[in-house]
């Protein structure tokens, strides 16, 4: 997926565990990866974008 914001490329995996659904995010730059879990009722472009705005967060905090 590539960031709205940013001209990069992040891999996104989603993995569905009964109701909910476990969203990762990768840099595949530094290897820093986060994740976030949702309702599998949730639109998966939502989830993403949460996935990844989380992950900038974390690559912003570490002054990436």
């Amino acid at each position: 997926m590539r960031s709205p914001d940013q001209d990069k490329d992040y891999i996104i995996e989603f993995l569905r565990l009964g109701s909910a659904v476990k969203v990762s995010a990768c840099d595949p730059a530094t290897f820093m990866e986060v994740c976030i879990v949702g309702s599998v009722h949730s639109p998966a472009w939502m989830l993403e974008k949460t996935a990844v705005r989380k992950l900038e967060a974390a690559l912003a905090a570490r002054g990436r």
